[in-house]
């Protein structure tokens, strides 16, 4: 049932059909909802969003401004970012500046207005201490004061303020939203903040988890979608295997969701960057903005922990990288800080902040460096003892010519994996398939590796893929082999009786 004065309700028609990030969010928009009823009532209110990079923070700001904008409600807004946040109060002069030049603002206010507005720009100019990282501030708290009568005037009338990436905020700032949330405005004022939970710092973690137990901030964190909504978000069958897939590759993240639906394959790999499609320039575009201002030694690490592959040790990181173990720990440190890399829970290993995330890094390195990284990686886990699947994947990237050894593994990974996951088999085979010379001399070793590759595929419900893969092998069977003709000839009938030819 959708509740009284809910979004559904307001200019017309349901706000997923024009706005679709809406979906599954059914709580956050009564809660939007009744805050805004709040304002509309006279009242004001302080509300915290939060949540994982592409969870829909940005969107459901997007939505408060065009509900609130709908109730006849004047919004402002502001949005933080990384190159300054060294400048004091920055976010909050970009929301307030016009509404603070105005006229009427400043007639409301005589003697703060524009004065505080002034204050401010003065301070975004000073020199920041070298021991606080903030500009010198011999009145902090008058400043303070004032900000609040500002925003009291600004208020005369309803007022939504919204502030996006609070986590790229000045100090300066965030103690002002620690104030201002621990002294709540008695005016129709509704004051939004989101940010990366991760990312933030620890005082703004702090002073709004603190004042939401006191009750002065209502806190929304977004989480990922369920795999019904995920369907409904991309418009997909819930029951269609595209959706088991896009799921599992995106987790529930509503971002990676849309961008993943757009593609035109379903092969997860070759819409990820290699073919130079539209989800590696969304995703980049996305991604490495985050990582545009790392070292060189930061971003040779990344690159480094994209190719070991997730999770990987921090151990073998250094084994694969010519850097020194500071270095590389220092760099590890500000890529977890970032939340590009996270620790893995009950466990010591590393990994990504996201699957996607690692294959945009991935993608990015040069194809050369990128193929000795992954020769060192074979070499390390091989001498200590790790499971084919994760050899084999080093195999795949770094291998340019067959080896025994490298067959052996890709097999045996094949074999391991066909009970358990039979597609991932097939993959297997069929990069040994790929190394495989074309002379005659592997001709018995081709069939038999064709045959499990068929069989994996079949067992995954290719049966089309696999029975054309049987009609392909069966023209040219080598006379000796481990794998008789008549398994083969037994596969294929199998194929096609599953596939309704029965005649055939």
């Amino acid at each position: 049932m959708v509740p009284e004065n809910s979004p559904a309700d307001i200019n017309g028609p349901d706000p997923q059909s024009t706005f679709p990030w809406t979906v599954g969010r059914d709580f956050e928009l009564q809660c939007v909802s009744a805050m805004l009823d709040r304002v509309l009532a006279g009242s004001g209110g302080f509300l915290q969003v939060v949540g994982e990079p592409g969870i829909g923070k940005t969107h459901l700001l997007a939505l408060v401004r065009r509900l609130a904008e709908a109730r006849g409600v004047a919004v402002l807004s502001s949005r933080a970012a990384e190159f300054e946040r060294r400048i004091p109060f920055r976010i909050l002069l970009d929301a307030l500046h016009d509404r603070a030049d105005d006229a009427a603002a400043s007639q409301m206010v005589p003697t703060a207005a524009a004065e505080v507005v002034r204050s401010l720009t003065a301070r975004a100019r000073l020199p920041e201490s070298p021991r606080t990282g903030v500009a010198p501030d011999i009145d902090r708290f008058r400043l303070f004061q004032d900000l609040r009568q500002l925003m009291v005037a600004l208020a005369a009338e309803p007022l939504v303020v919204l502030l996006d990436d609070v986590h790229w905020a000045d100090s300066g700032s965030i103690d002002f939203l620690d104030y201002l949330s621990r002294h709540p405005i008695r005016a129709p004022l509704l004051v939004v903040v989101a940010h990366r939970d991760r990312q933030a710092p620890t005082q703004l973690r702090y002073a709004l988890a603190r004042n939401s137990d006191h009750g002065t901030v209502t806190r929304i964190e977004l989480g990922p979608l369920s795999r019904a909504e995920a369907a409904a978000l991309i418009r997909e069958r819930p029951s269609s295997n595209r959706i088991d897939e896009l799921y599992q590759e995106s987790q529930g993240n509503p971002l990676y969701l849309l961008t993943l639906g757009r593609r035109g394959g379903r092969d997860g790999r070759s819409a990820a960057g290699r073919g130079g499609s539209d989800i590696a320039s969304r995703l980049e575009s996305l991604i490495l903005g985050e990582i545009v201002t790392f070292s060189p030694t930061e971003m040779t690490v990344a690159s480094t922990a994209a190719v070991a592959g997730d999770p990987f040790s921090v151990d073998l990181l250094g084994s694969l990288t010519d850097l020194d173990e500071r270095d590389v720990q220092s760099s590890l440190h500000e890529l977890m800080d970032r939340d590009l890399i996270r620790a893995v829970p009950d466990s010591q290993s590393l990994a990504f902040r996201h699957p996607l995330v690692r294959r945009v890094v991935y993608d990015r390195t040069r194809p050369a460096w990128r193929a000795e990284v992954h020769r060192r990686a074979l070499a390390q886990l091989t001498s200590l003892g790790s499971p084919a699947a994760e050899l084999a994947h080093h195999i795949e990237f770094g291998a340019v010519t067959w080896s025994a050894k490298h067959a052996e593994v890709l097999s045996q990974a094949g074999r391991e994996s066909m009970s358990t996951s039979p597609l991932s088999a097939a993959h297997w085979f069929k990069v040994a398939l790929d190394l495989m010379p074309a002379s005659a001399h592997f001709d018995s070793q081709r069939f038999e590796a064709s045959y499990l590759r068929a069989r994996a595929l079949c067992l995954g419900g290719q049966l089309a893929e696999s029975r054309n893969l049987l009609h392909e092998i069966l023209h040219d069977a080598p006379a000796s082999s481990t794998v008789s003709r008549s398994a083969a000839v037994i596969l294929c009938a199998h194929a096609e009786q599953l596939l309704g030819q029965y005649p055939e």
